[in-house]
């Protein structure tokens, strides 16, 4: 392949004069930043625009001034780590008044480290990345403060298949019959699964390979929600891929919600029946999450509550849990359950 040398060169010449030229009409400040220095080295021309007025001095480089900031909540720990000239930038934006956002352009890293788990890091101008984080995490409060559901779902795992990215994290939710339906599932399969199915995961947990199968499976039949799927017909496709390896799931159309403990008991489920009034308060958690069920709504609603492990009491009176027995199938329907069916079940259908 033939370049031509002389006319590239002249290419990348003018192309680093016209983004010289755009940075100089956005701040006269930046006429002596060291970025506007390196793009001007190499320029022979002059740029056609007349020259800015000398702006305030650029802040000159002090060593030293690199940190790296730590925050920890619980087990969690978010490190921010800024280098020198990050450093030196953001502690000298008041001598360039005319270019505030140069501070927030230098690089830096940010990293998200879980005991006994990989860390999540991301190479990113760090107080861009924190804005944006901010901004997320209050568009997140702001909807969950407006949401409201008769079906809540949190998965809270420690991740055994995969990489720990955005595919590969629960509940998993796919659109069929025009709902949206979501699974949660607690186990790990000893295996790949075999068999084609309509649906296919986008992740490579075993998990979404379960609600992949499950999917298939109600639209082979013609099903569009879950109570066009028999109770004793549901069952006996938890037991066939029970046989895979441990199965505890939750699964659910935003109607009813299907919740399933392992047959061999690797993995229990705890039921628990909430009844008005509830007092002055009712919040359950433990080390990971807590959940208040009546600061906000209305208090006199009755409900489920299943957990893969016990909750305790952190605001009311101790709930009275309950163990769905393995191999069991539990069916919920705006706080009340619907049906409750054993192996033999699945075993006369």
């Amino acid at each position: 392949m033939l370049l031509d040398g002389e006319r590239l060169r002249s290419a990348a010449l003018s192309a680093a004069r016209a983004l010289a030229d755009d940075l100089l009409s956005i701040s006269p400040a930046l006429s002596r930043s060291p970025l506007l220095e390196r793009l001007r080295a190499p320029l022979r021309a002059p740029s056609h625009r007349t020259a800015p007025p000398a702006g305030a001095p650029w802040p000159q480089p002090l060593p030293g001034r690199g940190f790296v900031a730590r925050g920890t909540a619980r087990a969690v720990r978010c490190e921010v780590q800024v280098p020198e000239e990050s450093a030196w930038r953001l502690a000298g934006r008041a001598e360039v008044p005319d270019a505030p956002l140069a501070a927030l352009l230098g690089g830096g890293s940010l990293a998200l480290r879980v005991s006994g788990a990989p860390a999540l890091s991301w190479e990113s101008p760090p107080y861009l990345a924190l804005r944006d984080l901010v901004r997320a995490a209050s568009a997140l409060v702001s909807a969950w403060e407006r949401l409201e559901s008769s079906i809540f779902l949190v998965h809270i795992r420690t991740a055994m298949w995969g990489a720990l990215t955005e595919a590969n994290t629960q509940p998993f939710q796919r659109a069929w019959g025009r709902r949206e339906w979501v699974i949660a599932h607690s186990g790990s399969l000893q295996h790949k699964l075999d068999g084609a199915s309509r649906f296919e995961p986008v992740g490579s947990t075993d998990s979404e390979q379960v609600f992949c199968a499950l999917l298939g499976r109600i639209a082979e039949r013609g099903s569009k929600t879950l109570s066009d799927v028999p109770p004793a017909v549901l069952l006996s496709w938890f037991h066939d891929l029970n046989r895979h390896g441990g199965l505890s799931l939750a699964l659910s159309d935003g109607i009813d919600l299907a919740v399933y403990a392992d047959r061999r008991g690797n993995g229990p489920v705890f039921v628990c029946e909430l009844l008005p009034p509830y007092g002055v308060g009712l919040a359950l958690g433990d080390a990971d999450l807590t959940v208040d069920l009546t600061r906000r709504g209305i208090h006199s609603r009755k409900g489920i509550v299943l957990s893969s492990e016990l909750l305790s009491a952190r605001e009311g009176s101790t709930p009275d849990w309950r163990r769905l027995q393995p191999g069991h199938l539990l069916i919920v329907r705006e706080g009340a359950v619907r049906a409750e069916i054993g192996p033999e079940a699945s075993e006369a259908s």
